[in-house]
């Protein structure tokens, strides 16, 4: 889940013949329109890849962030995207920060209780850049079981870095890996289509020059 609140905007997303990308007719949302009549749309541009991620030193983090990694280098068919997790956070594109366990934290609308939260944190700038690093905090739940806690890190963690990667908006739909409060572990068809389209768009908000 992206969390968004006013400007600075802050938002707080063997040899084979290749394939064209997948035709999808309901892609959901991924861009942001302002009263202005601006529209937010987002992409790494191949001169900034590999996009560096760095994660505190937590082995569930770690693994999850590497794993998020892998699902989205996956989706895209020209090597449109690709990241590497770095040790030096000064260096960071995105940050993965997890909180101290909270009782409260990962409440979904019917009551229950997730064994994480999560949310990431986009600033732009007025002259349309992006604010560097991304922000992800996650938030295990005190007292979930270890388990459920390592599972949800991993599905949370590749949530919330289709977000840093550009699709801003959260899916309306439960099947997807971008829907508000993600269940599936994977990117699903609609997915995979909604990003590969987003990596064909051009982009109205840019990376720093000097990243």
């Amino acid at each position: 889940m992206t969390r968004t609140v006013p400007f600075a905007l802050l938002l707080v997303i063997a040899c084979t013949d290749a394939t064209p990308p997948e035709r999808v007719a309901n892609l959901y949302a991924y861009t942001i329109p302002l009263e202005t009549g601006f529209r937010i749309v987002f992409r790494w541009p191949a001169s900034s890849l590999p996009v560096r991620i760095w994660t505190e030193p937590d082995g569930d983090l770690r693994a999850a962030a590497t794993a998020a990694i892998r699902l989205w280098e996956d989706v895209v068919l020209y090597g449109e995207f690709n990241a590497v997790l770095v040790n030096d956070s000064a260096r960071a594109d995105i940050m993965m920060l997890r909180e101290a366990s909270d009782p409260l934290r990962g409440r979904i609308p019917d009551g229950s209780l997730r064994a994480c939260g999560s949310t990431t944190t986009v600033g732009v700038e007025f002259d349309s850049t992006i604010t560097l690093p991304f922000r992800m905090t996650l938030t295990p739940r005190a007292g979930a079981n270890a388990d459920d806690v390592r599972d949800c890190l991993q599905i949370a963690v590749a949530h919330e870095l289709g977000h840093a990667l550009g699709l801003l908006l959260d899916s309306d739909d439960p099947s997807d890996l971008m829907f508000e409060f993600p269940t599936v572990a994977n990117p699903s068809r609609r997915d995979r289509a909604t990003f590969g389209t987003l990596y064909h768009s051009t982009p109205t908000v840019r990376v720093p020059e000097h990243r």
